[in-house]
């Protein structure tokens, strides 16, 4: 089904863009911002990722990558061009989002 956005993403975070195109939130790191064909996303804490959730602008979920460790990659190369939103799941049950360009 169908959510808007609003539903989906309830928790606000602070996001900062660096110059190096790294998208730091918490204790999760997420680049290279703007992606291609990689984006990778690391928990610098003794957390590990478990899952990724990748939504497009309007909230549909179009791509979800199970993890078990402290970096993840996600293949972007199947997405079209545009901005998305990551849901990162980790081990002790925390949820994460942040946002990211597809060029």
């Amino acid at each position: 089904s169908d959510y808007p956005l609003r539903d989906v993403y309830k928790r606000q975070i602070n996001i900062t863009l660096t110059e190096t195109n790294v998208i730091k939130t918490g204790n999760i790191i997420v680049y290279p911002n703007p992606a291609s064909d990689k984006l990778i996303i690391k928990t610098d804490d003794s957390n590990t990722l478990t899952m990724i959730e990748v939504f497009d602008i309007s909230g549909r979920q179009v791509l979800t990558t199970v993890c078990s460790q402290h970096t993840c990659l996600i293949n972007t190369g199947s997405i079209s061009p545009g901005v998305y939103v990551l849901k990162i799941h980790e081990s002790d049950n925390s949820l994460s989002s942040a946002r990211f360009i597809k060029k």
